[in-house]
């Protein structure tokens, strides 16, 4: 009774803020009409984030590899700071709608700016997107089951349990398509605080039983190290410093969601402000308790956990039976929370810049409506079909694809030699070595899938160079656009550039502090309790 009044209650403010939205363009579904404040789109990045998988990896890889595994997720400080200081006020200046936006107003309308355009939609937001949304289903499949598996009133049988995960999706579903943006955002922050506030509140109560001078006297001192042995198997420490280098290239210029929130701020500093929220609460507030609730996973010797049980298993034995029913609840919210900006994100995609490019006289609210369906009905069509068996796995095999266009992402906002040629021939062969990557990566190893991650860099970077613009002079699409973006590496004067090394000294100074004060809230403070 209590779950189903929590899901209508998400559906009703979902169907109150579609009503509004009525009297809005059609582009408040995509961009929430460029008015949210930075409070509100940094909690819902963090809530976006935020789904049932990530305390399961976070936890399961603290469980795994002990302090080591972090490395994986702490490497995102750099990449998500660059956003904020160096990409986030360019993405709100270029005024547009999705980042697939992008590549028009940088290299001009063609048919091949329409064709990357299109490819990007459909891969990144359709079926990369729906597989990304299998993988949240899967996980929250497997946490479900393991919380009713230990309840110690609701004993639900496999049947109950999927008919209850689709009647979620499809409450999910409705009020995405019917809100759009601003109906995700504000129901995330709600989503957000139920599921950060449970992890505190379970750390709480572990806590109460056994101090954590204790806890982590029980810890192997294998666990404790800060960076991975070098007796690792598989060759994993080589692997793992190859990653520490180049991993976080790949996000520094911002993608997905959380562009679509930079790109609905209502100014330049809500952009900004709305980042380094989202960096508090991602590396320190959220993030904590699972490290924790991974490192008291190892020192319990009487059991025998997969790392995917390893956080509800921890959790449902801390809680008290009364806040149990409280701890299903934030599943649920942060699993609604990430599926619902997925579903938005993707279905903004296809009906800005695939669907309305081929027929822009047909409505965008229709378009909008049966993307977020079709998504819907193929991500838990995967997600039945059992395609998905490793949560990590999927997370590695994004890094691969997309470190590959990591050097274009950053280039074509500093250097006017880009060219589009580059950007379509980048793009797929990053795709393809993604693929031979799922075919043959073991299955077993975190940090080995940094080898295909370094090869398809590299590889990119020929591409980059080998397919530069021969002109002598940037043109006028080149110019209206860094015009546009106000690019301080840029400065026309008769088609003289020169650099701005002031105000970019004043901004990587910035960028530097914020990474260092950071690093001190994340690995410093977990280093400091383990040491």
């Amino acid at each position: 009774m209590q779950l189903c009044l929590f899901l209508i209650a998400i559906f009703l403010v979902g169907f109150w803020l579609s009503l509004k939205s009525k009297k809005q363009s059609s582009d408040s579904l995509i961009t929430a009409n460029r008015n949210i404040p930075w409070y509100m789109a940094g909690s819902s990045m963090s809530a976006t984030t935020l789904s049932s998988d990530t305390p399961i990896i976070v936890a399961g890889l603290v469980y795994s590899f002990g302090i080591s595994g972090n490395w994986i997720w702490w490497i995102g400080i750099l990449s998500l700071l660059s956003t904020a200081f160096f990409f986030s006020k360019y993405w709100y200046r270029s005024g547009i709608k999705t980042e697939v936006a992008l590549f028009e107003l940088r290299y001009g309308d063609s048919h091949n700016t329409r064709f990357l355009r299109k490819i990007k939609a459909i891969f990144e937001g359709g079926i990369l997107n729906t597989v990304i949304i299998a993988s949240l289903t899967y996980a929250f499949a497997i946490i479900l089951s393991e919380v009713l598996s230990l309840h110690p009133f609701l004993q639900l049988t496999e049947l109950e349990t999927q008919l209850s995960i689709c009647a979620i999706f499809f409450i999910v579903v409705l009020y995405t398509a019917l809100s759009g943006l601003k109906g995700v955002i504000v129901t995330d922050i709600f989503q957000l605080i139920f599921a950060v506030g449970i992890s505190w509140v379970a750390l709480y109560f572990i806590l109460e039983n056994q101090p954590l001078s204790s806890i982590i006297s029980e810890v192997p001192n294998e666990k404790k190290a800060l960076f991975i042995e070098n007796s690792a198997p598989n060759n994993e420490s080589h692997y793992f410093w190859v990653f520490l280098i180049i991993a976080w290239v790949y996000k520094a210029p911002g993608s997905g969601p959380l562009i679509q929130r930079v790109i609905s701020c209502k100014s330049e500093a809500d952009a900004k402000n709305a980042i380094l929220l989202h960096c508090v609460i991602h590396f320190f507030i959220r993030s904590l308790p699972w490290v924790l609730i991974g490192i008291v996973a190892i020192t319990l010797t009487n059991t025998s956990l997969n790392a995917d049980q390893v956080y509800a298993h921890v959790i449902m034995k801390a809680l008290p039976p009364e806040l149990i029913n409280l701890f299903i609840f934030c599943l649920i919210a942060a699993y609604v929370s990430t599926i619902d900006s997925h579903l938005n994100w993707g279905a903004s995609l296809i009906t800005n810049d695939f669907y309305i490019e081929e027929k822009p006289q047909i409505s965008k609210k229709n378009v909008y409506f049966l993307s977020v369906f079709c998504l819907s009905a193929i991500s838990y069509l995967i997600f039945l079909l059992g395609m998905i068996d490793s949560l990590l796995f999927i997370y590695q095999l994004h890094i691969v694809i997309f470190a590959g266009l990591a050097p274009f992402a950053i280039a074509r906002w500093f250097w006017w030699k880009v060219t589009l040629k580059s950007e379509i021939i980048g793009y797929l062969s990053s795709i393809i070595l993604g693929i031979v990557y799922f075919a043959i990566a073991p299955k077993d190893a975190v940090y080995w899938f940094s080898l295909p991650m370094l090869l398809n860099l590299v590889s990119s970077l020929l591409i980059l160079f080998l397919y530069k613009s021969k002109a002598l002079e940037p043109n006028q699409t080149h110019l209206a656009f860094f015009e546009k973006i106000g690019l301080p590496l840029y400065k026309n004067c008769e088609h003289q550039f020169y650099l701005n090394k002031k105000e970019i000294f004043i901004t990587a100074k910035n960028w530097a502090f914020a990474v260092i004060v950071f690093a001190i809230l994340t690995i410093g403070v977990t280093a400091l309790l383990f040491s």
